[in-house]
């Protein structure tokens, strides 16, 4: 049971908080409405925009459900971009590339707002 319960809350984590699992090169499963802004091809994916885009999305997700207002850059997740491998940018363009993905995944997983 113990070893139960401890897989269990190990995979939560993971559900819960994909924006942790993002050191590394390979992209994460994209929430609706990635196609909207991005047109990158599985085989070579935006990494930036990808992670950007999952994060905001789950974390505007989160605040719509806690009630929280809409407040795409407030979240860490938005300021602490993790390090994000094989792109072809520098540290300065991944960091925007991966914010301004950031509030168009915020916004769509946030939904209707005032």
């Amino acid at each position: 049971m113990k070893k139960f319960l401890m897989t269990s809350v190990a995979a939560g984590v993971l559900i819960v908080s994909p924006a942790f699992a993002q050191q590394g090169d390979h992209a994460p499963d994209l929430p609706a409405g990635y196609g909207d802004y991005y047109h990158d091809e599985v085989a070579s994916p935006d990494l930036a925009a990808r992670f950007g885009y999952r994060a905001g999305y789950d974390d505007g997700a989160s605040d719509k459900a806690k009630g929280h207002s809409f407040r795409p850059t407030e979240d860490p997740h938005f300021k602490n971009v993790p390090e994000i491998h094989n792109t072809g940018m520098n540290r300065q363009q991944i960091k925007d590339r991966y914010r301004d993905a950031y509030v168009h995944g915020y916004e769509h997983g946030y939904g209707p707002h005032s």
